[in-house]
Order: structure tokens, then sequence, then C-alpha cells
């Protein structure tokens, strides 16, 4: 039938043909955009309200996570307080430490400085350095605090036993825990 008409009608025709066949694809693939967008409002809706619900537990959660840190927190202090109160029947005063230590020296045995100092476990080990008149006067001060209850590894060096009379020495002990 479009053989009847003339050929410049003929393109005519054949433009509007494809024109209007264009149109109409393009209107069918909007009205198919435009019912996706509009299905998709309700599930936009939904996920929004989830997203909104989850928000809300999480800061809820959020703040119970920041309390429990402050709980964790301050039970941490009061088990520090608590273990300091604990021992604080145990402390033993350094005055007593230096009497002891210049009474097992007795008079062979001069004592120039002592060297005491407390950690958070308890007393550092203790220096000792000082003048024995004899080497019997220092291994027997060795051999004294070695045999007291309250001091346990008793370390002299070999070079304090080198000379035999005025012997300058330095002996670290450790307090024993009571």
């Amino acid at each position: 039938m479009i053989n009847l008409i003339p050929p410049t009608a003929q393109k005519q025709v054949k433009k509007e043909y494809w024109l209007r066949v264009t149109s109409v694809w393009m209107m069918l693939i909007a009205s198919a955009f435009l019912i996706v967008a509009v299905l998709n409002v309700p599930l936009y809706v939904l996920v929004r309200s989830q997203l909104d619900v989850f928000l809300t537990q999480y800061a809820q959660a959020n703040n119970e996570s920041e309390s429990y840190k402050d709980a964790e927190q301050a039970v941490v202090t009061a088990n520090e307080i608590a273990n300091l109160l604990s021992k604080g029947g145990k402390d033993v005063l350094f005055s007593s430490i230096i009497e002891e230590l210049e009474s097992i020296g007795g008079q062979n045995v001069i004592i120039t400085d002592i060297s005491l100092s407390r950690t958070a476990e308890g007393i550092a080990p203790i220096a000792i350095t000082g003048t024995a008149a004899t080497r019997l006067a220092l291994t027997t001060f060795q051999n004294d605090l070695e045999s007291h209850e309250r001091y346990t590894n008793v370390v002299l060096p070999l070079s304090s036993l080198a000379r035999d009379r005025d012997i300058d020495f330095s002996i670290t002990v450790t307090l024993s825990e009571q």
C-alpha cells in the first residue's frame, strides 16, 4: 500500500511511522518506570522506618556501653583501693629495716649506705654498701642475712671477698613476702 504513495511522501510517512513507534515505546518504558517507582515507595518507607529503629537501638546500646565502661572503671578503682587497704597492715617501715640490718651487721661491719624504695609490688631489692673489718665478718654478715626469715636472695659479689681486711662491699638483699 505504501507503493501507491509518491516517493517524497513515502519518506514523510516512514519518518512519521518511526516517530510514532519510538514515541509509543518511550511512553511504554516511561510507564514501566513509573509503575516500578510507585511499587518501590512502600519498600522505601519500610526500609527507612527499619533504619530509624536500628539507629535508635544503636544509640541506646552505645549509651549502655558507656555506662558499663564507667561502671567497669569504678570497679577497677574500688579494687585498687581495696588492695591498698588490705596491704595497709602489712607495710614495713624503712626505719625498722635499717635498724635490723645494722643490728645484724654488728661491730665488725659498718654500713655506710642502704638503698630502699617501694614499688607497686612491694619493696624493691635492698642495696647495702659498707665496710667490713675482715673477710670473716663479711661472710658472717652474709650468712646472718641468709638465715634471717625476713631476707631472701642475698647476693654478695665474689670481688668483695678479694681483700682480707677493710673490705668495701655491696650486697643486694630481697625482702621476703610475709
